[in-house]
């Protein structure tokens, strides 16, 4: 898997992928969509809009 800054595409298995949001830097920290790795790693992902928070399976 492959993610660039500032991209909306992602290269996972040579193949190119769409991502809702792109990576980025903010603060000297490297922001990444959890959700899209999270996928692409075979793992579900659960949002709980009540308490905000995300379990990852």
């Amino acid at each position: 898997m492959v993610l660039y800054l500032n991209s909306k595409t992602a290269i996972v298995n040579k193949k190119n992928k769409q991502l809702a949001v792109a990576p980025f830097t903010k603060n000297g920290t490297t922001l990444v969509p959890l959700r899209f790795i999270s996928e692409e790693l075979g793992k579900e992902v659960l949002w709980n809009a009540n308490n905000k928070s995300i379990t990852i399976k």
